[in-house]
């Protein structure tokens, strides 16, 4: 039996062609199995080609085009759920373009807020650093890193105990900050000597638990909520300036008694010194008690000579101010301490800038305060060593160094030297760096003292380079930098 071809000019779709294709090879194989070959007409339905003397039994060709219709209406429905498919895989592309949108959006404002709170964080006058769960540094903001005099990439992935130990700060003072969240202490004031200098810093290194941190989790806890937030502030100038205020409070209240005991000591002793030279005059001819009358007199005016020198330092005076060139100021000085330092065969250190450094301040006054620095110097360093003066330009101040190479200061020293009356030499008055403080004041200026790591003690000074008319006008007492009241209160 064979299987006519199909015309080239059929109008029948290609999926009708295709079921009456199968259909023919269907019908091809049923008739060689029963063994009469009349050939497929396509003129029956479906395209079954049943010629005269060849159908089918009855029952098979209607299960055979039963099965062709439920095929073709498969193929339908095949192809309207295909056509549906596509239209929503189409709607769902444009759906998750759509998204894309959005999350690209998304992502694009939470870089700017990611880019505003590091610009936010790095812009904070304190140092901020971020720590993991362990404990190991995160994160670390330009001022911390300017504090602790590191670079904030090598301070990452240690530990803080670490990064404060290469800060210069101590074993124990780390272990006591560490432990201050755990005890509710909150800020801890710790003391660092900084690597580069070696000048003393305090630091003020706080722990604050984040979100989700218990505050009871210590850090280096395995927690993952464990991580920490530290806040470090350099707070050096901070307690600085409040010794000062302290200092200069404590020196008015001690210049006060001072000297109102002189202003009462003085009436008596006139007298006193009076009635001995009327004694000594007495008793001319008798030697042995003459010599006694003359000791009284010289003790007399030893006496008066000393209340005489704290009416004198009392006594506000007005700033002269002129302009000068510092750097002349200050050799000027150094010829007057040239006996001294040649006695004791000293080396002086001069740490100047190549250009003039012109001030406008009282020269008189400060030539006074850096002969008292000098003198305090050189009877500290001992014979053979050195001293040293160095000025630093900074803007609108100057801080100018004076160093000895002499034994140093010990902590009880230094919160005293410049008390008044306060001296560790057996001749000395103890007024010297007194006077130096209060000139200092009175120019609106700041004088600190430490030890150097080399050996030695150092006097830093910042003054201003000009220093303001309301001060100029403002008279100056030797207790306490500016003094309102007349310069006559205090006559003797």
């Amino acid at each position: 039996m064979t299987v006519p071809t199909e015309s080239k000019t059929s109008s029948v779709p290609t999926k009708e062609r295709a079921a009456e294709m199968l259909t023919r090879l269907i019908v091809s194989a049923v008739e060689s199995d029963v063994g009469e070959g009349d050939p497929v007409s396509a003129s029956e339905p479906h395209g079954l080609d049943t010629r005269a003397g060849s159908d089918l039994p009855p029952q098979a060709a209607a299960q055979l085009q039963e099965a062709f219709r439920v095929f073709t209406d498969a193929s339908t429905r095949f192809s309207q759920h295909y056509a549906l498919l596509e239209g929503r895989v189409a709607q769902l592309n444009l759906e998750l373009e759509e998204a894309n949108a959005r999350l690209r959006l998304n992502l694009m404002e939470k870089q700017k807020v990611q880019e505003y709170l590091s610009a936010l964080v790095e812009s904070l006058p304190i140092g901020v650093i971020g720590t993991s769960p362990k404990g190991v540094v995160e994160s670390c903001n330009r001022r911390a890193a300017e504090i602790l005099e590191q670079d904030a990439a090598q301070a990452c992935r240690r530990s803080l105990e670490e990064v404060l130990r290469a800060a210069g700060a101590s074993a124990e003072s780390v272990a006591e900050a560490l432990a201050g969240e755990r005890r509710g202490v909150g800020a801890v004031e710790i003391a660092i000597e900084r690597p580069s200098d070696g000048r003393r810093r305090v630091l003020r290194v706080r722990l604050v638990p984040t979100a989700l941190t218990s505050a009871a989790e210590p850090l280096g806890s395995e927690s993952p909520a464990a991580a920490r937030v530290v806040l470090i502030e350099d707070v050096t100038d901070i307690r600085r300036l409040e010794h000062q205020a302290d200092r200069n409070n404590r020196l008015t209240a001690m210049g006060e008694i001072a000297m109102n005991v002189a202003h009462e000591i003085r009436n008596p002793l006139g007298s006193i010194e009076l009635f001995a030279s009327m004694l000594q005059r007495e008793l001319a001819g008798d030697p042995s008690q003459e010599s006694l009358a003359a000791h009284i007199c010289s003790g007399v005016r030893c006496v008066d000579h000393i209340v005489a020198n704290i009416l004198q330092f009392a006594r506000p005076q007005r700033l002269n101010a002129s302009e000068f060139d510092l750097r002349e100021l200050i050799d000027e000085t150094l010829v007057f301490a040239e006996h001294a330092v040649r006695h004791k065969r000293i080396a002086i250190e001069r740490g100047y800038t190549r250009r003039a450094l012109y001030m406008k301040a009282d020269a008189e006054l400060l030539k006074q305060m850096f002969l008292n620095l000098f003198l305090n110097a050189i009877q500290a360093t001992p014979e053979g060593g050195a001293i040293g003066v160095e000025s630093i330009p900074n803007g609108r101040t100057v801080e100018i160094r004076v160093w000895d190479t002499g034994c140093g200061l010990g902590p009880d020293i230094i919160g005293r030297i410049f008390d008044p009356f306060f001296t560790t030499r057996r001749k000395g008055t103890g007024l010297g760096l007194t006077i130096v403080h209060n000139i200092v004041s009175a120019h609106q200026g700041s004088i600190d003292v430490e030890n150097r790591p080399e050996g030695g003690a150092l006097f830093s000074i910042v003054l201003p380079k000009r220093i303001p008319r309301s001060v100029e006008d403002a008279p100056v007492s030797a207790f306490g930098c500016n003094d309102t009241r007349r310069s006559d209160t205090w006559e003797g």
